[in-house]
């Protein structure tokens, strides 16, 4: 009898958890919400894609690339998810991949464009690239959220976001810093965090410490997962990555942007300087998704074996490459076409032509 009474009152205890458990993630699920709510509209005010002035337009970071990091998180979580329950992604943890996704951005601050003088023939051009304060605006954009999950839990009296949720929301957001090499984007602090993940994680196991064990191991998933959604345009497809790639043209070319608004008054030799800028763009993005494809490949080494080839599969890297080198081809060959015109007059249309044809594929109106 004392053991069914034992039974019975376990029951009933786990009976509590569970209903507790239901409250703190509802609890969590519309405090994220409205963080989230919170920076889209951060975002979409600061950040506006329809800003007249091209230094404080948006073309690629603005709240749509925002919420494409989201689902992209929720995807990768999922596909983990399915793929290999035992590391026990949870509805929790979708949640809180979505809040972080939300605020990755939220901070755009920028310095003074840098402006480099360039010669086309004889005429001279001011080339004006936005200038980004890279690492910082991701330390202020961490910064922000985990100050945001502090007042959630202050002003509830409750402790909704934990410790380890912050630490997560902190180390996920500066995963993200952009660093350059070999022709593509790399994340420097993503591979800092990755080494010492898999180092603690080593020595929790040889330890015995299986709770902080299977913590850390969570942790690692959620940083790489958002590391890996903002840099995932190729999960979406060929065309959603060209999209994407012309988008972050249009956002930092500041001076072919304000020169797109007086088309007509255009030189000859000016639309071959941004017709060159726009081809060797063109070419950088062949090389860009090259390179992520190989840093992907290492990147998923230490996710769960099961998960692994359902992960590489929502990046459709192959598909990209193969549209980037496609669209450069093609200009390349519309250029031989125009070189063995010997009419000067039709030799002049067409380069009026292929010029026109490519700001307005590069998503320029004119």
């Amino acid at each position: 009898m004392r053991e069914e009474g034992a039974f019975n009152n376990r029951e009933k205890k786990t009976g509590q958890e569970s209903v507790s458990q239901r409250e703190d993630l509802s609890l969590l699920r519309s405090s994220a919400e409205r963080l989230i709510a919170e920076a889209h509209s951060n975002i979409g005010d600061m950040y506006r894609t329809e800003e007249q002035d091209p230094l404080e337009r948006r073309e690629y970071h603005n709240v749509k690339h925002t919420e494409g990091v989201e689902d992209k998180a929720e995807k990768i979580l999922n596909t983990i998810r399915k793929a290999e329950p035992s590391i026990g992604i949870t509805e929790r943890d979708i949640i809180l991949a979505r809040l972080i996704a939300s605020h990755h951005d939220v901070d755009q601050s920028q310095d003074e464009p840098k402006i480099t003088p360039e010669r086309m023939g004889d005429e001279e051009f001011q080339k004006t690239q936005r200038k980004r304060y890279i690492e910082q605006i991701e330390k202020n954009s961490a910064g922000i959220l985990v100050g945001r999950m502090q007042q959630v839990n202050e002003q509830g009296k409750k402790e909704v976001f934990t410790k380890q949720d912050m630490e997560i929301a902190r180390a996920a957001i500066l995963a993200t810093i952009p660093g350059f090499a070999k022709g593509t984007v790399v994340q420097p602090k993503l591979n800092d965090f990755a080494e010492e993940s898999l180092k603690r994680q080593l020595e929790l196991k040889e330890e015995g410490k299986m709770k902080l064990l299977e913590e850390e191991k969570k942790k690692y998933i959620l940083v790489l997962t958002i590391a890996l959604a903002d840099l995932g345009a190729m999960m979406d497809g060929a065309e959603e990555f060209l999209r994407d790639g012309n988008g972050v043209f249009r956002e930092d070319n500041i001076d072919i942007a304000d020169a797109m608004e007086v088309t007509l008054k255009m030189s000859d030799q000016q639309k071959e300087y941004i017709y060159g800028r726009i081809k060797g763009w063109y070419g950088a993005q062949v090389k860009f998704v090259e390179g992520r494809r190989e840093i992907f490949e290492l990147q998923i080494l230490s996710f769960p074996d099961a998960a692994k080839e359902d992960v590489k599969k929502l990046f459709k890297f192959d598909e990209a490459i193969q549209a980037a080198r496609e669209r450069l081809q093609k200009v390349n060959g519309d250029e031989a076409i125009m070189e063995k015109e010997a009419d000067p007059e039709k030799k002049k249309k067409m380069k009026d032509l292929l010029f026109e044809v490519t700001v307005k594929e590069m998503g320029y109106r004119i």
